[in-house]
């Protein structure tokens, strides 16, 4: 008995490390988005950097209830000055300086394949200055608040196919998104320990009845 199960433990942890080498690991992608730098139109796509071809398109829109209108009416800027002066804003900032302020809000539209974690940063918050992150499945309608704050660090947000990026207090850039590919099966990859696995039982199987025999 302690032969067969030690056997069958063999087997199968040879089949899972054999199998698991079929698990590819996503890796992060990043879009910045200080360039191109100057205005742009109410909407814009991004690639990565460098290019994976997954494209994040921005739009500037002058409120929430613009959003739900679906149609982007505030020209995007793209703001490259150097430190945290670089990030997307928008042209109707009543300061001048081309940054998302007021009502406004920039709706990113994640690209499909695009999977967690998905992280952010944001710019040229200075003085008390304070953002708000919202997100929704919907490009229109049923964001909800994700994340508030005032500083230029990466922070880590649930994965969903748009988000908002607005200015509570003051005016912000988005500076950038980082995401992953969703990984894609790697063909035949577990079948390797699939096999070992079965040939170990199989084998286990022939002896048990040899010896009943």
């Amino acid at each position: 008995m302690k032969i067969k199960t030690l056997t069958l433990v063999f087997a199968c942890a040879v089949g899972v490390s054999f199998g698991l080498l079929g698990i590819p690991r996503a890796s992060a992608i990043t879009w910045n988005f200080n360039l191109p730098a100057g205005a742009d139109g109410t909407s814009q796509s991004y690639n990565s950097t460098p290019p994976s071809g997954f494209l994040l398109t921005a739009a500037g829109f002058s409120s929430a209830t613009q959003l739900a209108t679906g149609v982007a009416n505030v020209n995007l800027f793209g703001k490259n000055l150097g430190g945290d002066e670089n990030g997307l804003g928008l042209v109707n900032d009543p300061s001048g300086e081309n940054e998302i302020s007021g009502t406004s809000l920039i709706r990113i539209a994640m690209a499909a394949g695009l999977t967690a974690p998905v992280t952010f940063q944001m710019n040229s918050t200075t003085g008390g200055e304070t953002w708000l992150v919202s997100g929704s499945n919907s490009a229109t309608t049923g964001f909800a608040p994700l994340l508030a704050g005032t500083d230029e660090l990466s922070h880590m947000i649930p994965f969903l196919n748009f988000y908002t990026f607005q200015a509570t207090i003051g005016n912000v850039l988005l500076a950038s998104i980082t995401a992953a590919a969703v990984p894609g099966p790697i063909v035949g990859a577990g079948l390797p320990g699939l096999v070992v696995a079965c040939g170990a039982l199989i084998a286990l199987a022939r002896r048990r009845r040899q010896r009943i025999a």
